[in-house]
């Protein structure tokens, strides 16, 4: 069994062009990495305010407290999921 590549022709790189290569390569993994550092800094920081504003939501007076006979935990969650709903919005 024989593949493509087996038999494909390539240029051979002088060290300077390989060297060249190289330094590309580093350059790019360099700058993926800067990306991906902040791309991770952008959502901790989103999720820091929008945990924020889950717990302001949770302690207005608006939100229902569960009690024995009154609201339950279902319903304060049912507040929690529509705190969230607005939050999509307001990103």
């Amino acid at each position: 069994m024989s593949y493509e590549w087996e038999s494909a022709q390539y240029d051979q790189w002088t060290p300077p062009q390989a060297e060249a290569a190289m330094r590309w390569v580093l350059r790019a993994m360099t700058d993926a990495q800067r990306a991906l550092k902040a791309a991770r800094d952008a959502e901790i920081e989103a999720k820091h305010a929008y945990e924020s504003a889950k717990r302001t939501a949770f302690f207005s007076p608006n939100c229902p407290k569960p009690e024995r006979g009154g609201y339950t935990v279902a319903d304060r969650d049912f507040f929690g999921r529509w705190i969230s709903s607005r939050w999509c919005w307001l990103r």
